[in-house]
């Protein structure tokens, strides 16, 4: 049978992978499907951090740059005073020594522009890689769930009773319908912790604590759906972390027709921050 089940009793799972596991999920990387390594997460932050310096350093050091711009027109001035023979050279050496000298002042300055340049697109890179490759982890490590309605069930698979249930008893005059939905993870990582929610108005009752399934697993929920209209659409959520202890919604649409359950779609995984929301 391909399903695991990690029941976890009253701890929490998010991030944390359930009791009968040892780690923490933002603290480790995954090294094959059955070994973990720890390993500190450390941004590489050499480019912001030079971008940072070569500010601070112009804010407090601004004269540095400035005199040597200041110095010449004062000599040019000082040299003006009737000092006699202690006036050195004429103005053509002067001119002369200006122009060699401003165009000294105009070199380093453009080389230090293309100097702040490089270290900003050095850092624009390093920032986009960073993003790339932390995508890609995720990527590599995501779960990913399909749902489809069942008709005959496998005797080596366990069925997960689930009821759908209103929340005031008004509405459970409507008709009880019955279906079996098969959820498969066909994503690049287990999927832990994994939680049921209805619609506004609704709840969902399971008789077992939040599962683990691994890697091209697959579990039955054996779903009671009561209070709903024949053509009614409504949603059964999933939420769930990967082994890193990111967190992620999928949303599976049903439909009641003719005293029948039929899904309608399946969401791809969504990142919960995505939706601004927080796990408890």
């Amino acid at each position: 049978m391909e399903l695991e089940i990690a029941p976890c009793g009253n701890h929490q799972l998010y991030p944390d992978i359930p009791r009968n596991g040892t780690f923490k999920g933002s603290r480790f990387l995954i090294v094959n499907s059955n070994s973990l390594l720890l390993a500190e997460q450390i941004p590489f932050k050499r480019g912001i951090v030079m971008k940072k310096n070569s500010k601070q350093i112009f804010k407090k050091k601004w004269y540095l740059f400035m005199l040597p711009i200041i110095f010449p027109i004062i000599v040019s001035q000082f040299i003006r005073l009737p000092f006699g023979n202690w006036t050195i050279g004429g103005e053509d050496s002067w001119v002369s020594f200006f122009g060699s000298y401003l165009g000294g002042i105009i070199g380093g300055l453009i080389t230090l522009y293309v100097f702040k340049k490089t270290i900003d697109n050095q850092s624009e890179i390093e920032k986009r890689l960073r993003s790339e490759q932390e995508e890609l982890r995720k990527l590599s490590i995501r779960p990913y769930f399909t749902a489809r309605i069942v008709h005959s069930i496998d005797h080596n698979e366990y069925v997960f009773e689930t009821a759908y249930l209103p929340l005031t008893e008004e509405i459970f005059e409507a008709a009880e319908d019955i279906s079996f939905i098969k959820l498969e993870n066909v994503g690049m990582g287990n999927a832990v912790g994994i939680k049921f929610y209805a619609d506004a108005g609704y709840y969902m009752e399971m008789g077992l604590d939040p599962v683990a399934l691994k890697v091209g697993g697959s579990m039955v929920v054996h779903l009671n759906v009561l209070g709903k209209l024949d053509g009614d659409i409504f949603t059964m959520k999933l939420r769930y972390t990967d082994l890193l202890g990111n967190p992620y919604n999928q949303v599976i649409k049903l439909l009641k027709q003719q005293g029948k359950i039929l899904v309608l779609s399946v969401s791809e995984p969504i990142p919960i921050k995505e939706f601004g929301m927080k796990i408890e």
